[in-house]
């Protein structure tokens, strides 16, 4: 991945980009279209003290907009060359750590401390086996009344369909096409709660092409309280 290499200029232009980019994936939109997301999704469920968690962390380009807005954020991806290019893209980000994966579970010190967790334009590229198996991640990390933010391809938006068209099969690099309903079975299934969905909108690339949904770990429930004996009338 290099700015000058033709393919790349091929795909800014092609989805009406600037040519002005710094980071991997910025070539996939255009200016404004990631930022949009950000700012409806994740920021609304942040502040500074939120401990967050970004799944499929990439080069860095969501979480160049988020980290100045937490407490602290762990890049967590299976790739050590992309967490490379992100410790680069985030090198004045002092808040940011980072986690190589190597299969799709965290420790278990992590279990119940997290505020917050997104994987935006991740979950895409997954079958559903192993999209259940990271909401039930997400579902064990969170705090109790913690929230997630997630992106899954839909495949009954006219974006979604139209790049279906463009793909001849399912590879690891494509796209896994899903549908709001078995997105919202899995949710479910795995013990999370659906707080939020976006509006499909033809003029955002992700808001045109998938699904995007705010999760939420129910809180905890406090016990009801002991039932008192009714008291004695006196009566036979």
């Amino acid at each position: 991945w290099r700015e000058d290499q033709p393919w790349l200029q091929s795909m800014i232009d092609s989805v009406g980009g600037s040519g002005n980019i710094s980071t991997v994936g910025d070539e996939w939109a255009p200016p404004g279209h990631l930022e949009r997301i950000v700012d409806e999704f994740i920021r609304p469920f942040v502040n500074a003290e939120t401990v967050a968690l970004e799944i499929g962390s990439g080069g860095g380009r969501v979480a160049r907009c988020v980290a100045p807005h937490v407490a602290s954020l762990c890049c967590a991806d299976i790739s050590e060359k992309m967490l490379t290019r992100a410790k680069v893209a985030l090198e004045e980000s002092p808040n940011v750590t980072f986690m190589l994966l190597t299969r799709p579970s965290f420790p278990p010190r992590l279990d119940a401390t997290l505020d917050f967790i997104y994987a935006f334009d991740v979950f895409v590229h997954m079958d559903l086996h192993l999209l259940f198996k990271y909401l039930g991640e997400m579902r064990r990390l969170l705090k109790p009344g913690g929230r997630a933010f997630m992106s899954t391809a839909n495949l009954l938006t006219p974006g979604g369909w139209q790049r279906f068209e463009r793909q001849s099969k399912f590879t690891v690099g494509g796209f896994y096409f899903l549908s709001p309903e078995i997105v919202n079975s899995l949710i479910e299934r795995s013990g999370l709660r659906l707080v939020m969905t976006g509006p499909e909108d033809a003029s955002n690339v992700y808001l045109s092409r998938d699904y995007l949904t705010v999760l939420e770990r129910p809180p905890l429930t406090p016990p009801s309280p002991p039932q008192q004996p009714a008291p004695d009338s006196g009566e036979n």
